[in-house]
């Protein structure tokens, strides 16, 4: 199967308080709009029913204008993200499923400070807003799950996966901030290195009981869940 979609969205009466800006305009304050237009494309194919994969490009412009900033002109929305590709494929054998993801995107809009502070000047200058770029995202998983029958009527799975199994440091944002000494330095929030996941879960008649744990290098969490 395959399929395509273009699409086209334009939002008006937006804020800048509203867009989590980082940079020139983070106190500024004005209405304006974004607009993002594109395509996705996914194709799927299945073999004989035991593997199962999926394949998804998608390309979207996607541009803030705000009349009262950046003398009117468009530029890159803080959520711009030009290029995704994600593959994903499970195999299925009786009761075991594997699964294994990977997703490229490219990097999000950033704004370059302008290095060189006046002594001063508290406050950071910065360059045309979101004309650059952060480095790309990318991030492999893996995973398995085995569905077992614990008594009549009672089913339960168990489940173990792997995120980011590349161990990348994908940059998910980066902001600048003015040190004592009053140099820009950046700060960058990172996303998980590899993650181990365990899940278990019990499937009663009417209630479903889910515990899942999840653990990096300094923390482990976990999660117990109720659905009826």
């Amino acid at each position: 199967m395959i399929s395509a979609e273009a699409f086209i969205k334009k939002v008006d009466g937006i804020t800048t308080r509203s867009q989590g800006f980082q940079n020139q305009y983070q106190f500024t304050y004005a209405t304006g709009s974004y607009e993002i237009k594109g395509i996705d494309v996914l194709i799927n194919k299945q073999f004989k029913d035991v593997v199962s994969t999926w394949l998804g490009y998608s390309y979207s412009v996607n541009n803030y204008t705000f009349p009262t900033l950046n003398n009117g002109q468009p530029f890159p929305n803080n959520a711009d993200i030009r290029h995704a590709l994600t593959f994903a494929s499970t195999y299925t054998y009786k009761d075991f499923k594997l699964a294994a993801g990977f997703n490229w995107f490219s990097g999000r809009p950033t704004t370059l400070p302008i290095f060189n502070q006046n002594e001063g000047n508290r406050r950071i200058s910065y360059s045309s807003p979101n004309a650059s770029r952060l480095e790309d995202y990318i991030r492999a998983d893996v995973s398995a799950t085995y569905n077992f029958n614990l008594s009549e009527g009672t089913k339960a799975v168990i489940g173990t996966s792997l995120w980011n199994v590349l161990n990348k440091k994908n940059i998910l944002n980066r902001y600048y901030i003015l040190n004592d000494e009053n140099n820009v330095t950046p700060i960058e929030n990172i996303s998980l290195g590899i993650t181990p996941n365990v899940s278990f879960r019990v499937i009663f008649k009417k209630l479903v009981v889910f515990l899942t744990a999840r653990c990096n290098s300094t923390i482990l969490f976990y999660k117990i869940q109720l659905i009826t």
